[in-house]
Parts: structure tokens; sequence; C-alpha cells
């Protein structure tokens, strides 16, 4: 699902005719010596990052937002290939955004419809954001854990 929302949110950009900056796609030195662990389940109450990768490139922002429809309008503005209504939510204060790799904590886990993805309530506990209670995708709740050399 997450691939899904991501593809999703490029293949807005390349149709809309924006840049990439409308998904913030690209990468560190520092994230990339580290990785989601794959055996991590998220529980209310768990401190750990907001990250998200896509195509194996860390993202270089996590979207907030400012409530479950605010969630919801997202990940319907994406199906829907609709880089206007995304812009709008930003304008109206809807839609924020956040560095990748910044700590949060879950406050609670929000079920939604299988479509858009279970929801994260999160509190920031650093990063731009610092303090601010907000939902994300529970999908960029993760633990990371150091890249495996082979």
């Amino acid at each position: 699902m997450k691939h899904l929302v991501f593809a999703a949110g490029i293949l807005t950009t390349m149709l809309s005719g924006c840049s990439m900056d409308f998904m913030a796609i690209g990468s560190s030195q520092q994230q990339a010596e580290s990785e989601p662990d794959p055996t991590y389940r998220p529980k209310e109450g768990d401190w750990e990052r907001l990250y998200g990768v896509h195509n194996g490139t860390v993202m270089d922002r996590i979207p907030l937002f400012k409530d479950l429809t605010a969630h919801d309008k997202f990940m319907k503005g994406l199906e829907a290939i609709d880089a206007i209504w995304i812009a709008d939510m930003e304008e109206h204060g809807e839609l924020s955004w956040t560095e990748s790799n910044s700590r949060a904590a879950l406050v609670s886990i929000r079920e939604r419809p299988s479509v858009f993805g279970n929801a994260a309530e999160v509190r920031m506990i650093d990063g731009s954001q610092k303090n601010r209670v907000a939902f994300t995708s529970l999908g960029y709740f993760v633990r990371l854990r150091p890249v495996e050399q082979n």
C-alpha cells in the first residue's frame, strides 16, 4: 500500500508538471546508514522515527495532517491524481511537512478504510514541528536499525 501511495504521488507530480519538490524525495548520507526494521510493529506509547523510503531512496520530508479528515483527503487526492488539491491543503493548514528521521511519540493508531492505510496520531519530539500533535500514515512510523553490510 505504501508503495502505491508513493507511486501515485510521483505520478501526480509528473502529470501536473510540478517539480519533484511535491514529495521532496532525496537522500542524505546520515539516513543512508539506517533502514526501517521490518520486524518492528508500532504500539501506542512508542517513541521512534518518522521515515519514508521510495524505490530505495530516503524521502526528505514526511507529511503531517491537521486531522483524520485531512489524512483521508490527502490519500484520496493522491488516488485522484490531483496536485492542486494537495497544494490547497497546504495553503489551508491541513497539510504540513516534517523532516525525515524526526523523532515522534505514537499517541494512537487509527484504523482507516483499507485504501487509505492506517493513520498514526503522533506528537513530534524534535524537528521543525517539535511538540506538535498531528496525523500521518502509520507506515512512516518506524524503528531504524543500522544498514546490514553484505
